[in-house]
């Protein structure tokens, strides 16, 4: 088990390093996968699944918590890990982007709530 912050999330979007995907956590082999990825090689990812990679856990634990964190972003009230599938696979943002975007628009508190996660 690790623990990653939301700072922690945010920071892992901004290294990403792959093309950006939409729709799933990742993209490899032809394929599209969503919540775990194997020793085969990651051709692309979401905004979750590249930092699910660069933080070494599970791309659904960070989703599932990011979302029981009860952070409401806009008057759609999309839960936090919503919010940010939705700028993934939604918006023309970059990777970059999203992570600036959420540097933004979270408090410093905000960015210290802690999310427990299994090792990948």
């Amino acid at each position: 088990m690790r623990t990653v912050t939301v700072a922690d999330i945010i920071e892992a979007i901004r290294q990403n390093g792959l093309p950006k995907y939409h729709g799933n956590f990742y993209y490899f082999n032809g394929a599209s996968r969503s919540y775990r990825y194997s020793s085969a090689q990651v051709e692309a990812a979401c905004a979750l699944g590249q930092a699910a990679i660069n933080l070494n856990v599970a791309a659904n634990q960070l989703w599932q918590g990011l979302n029981d964190l009860n952070i409401f972003i806009d008057l759609e009230t999309k839960a936090l890990g919503h919010y940010i599938a939705h700028l993934n696979d939604d918006t023309e943002l970059t990777l970059q982007q999203i992570a600036d975007r959420l540097d933004s628009e979270l408090n410093d508190t905000l960015k210290k709530e802690e999310i427990p996660c299994e090792l990948q």
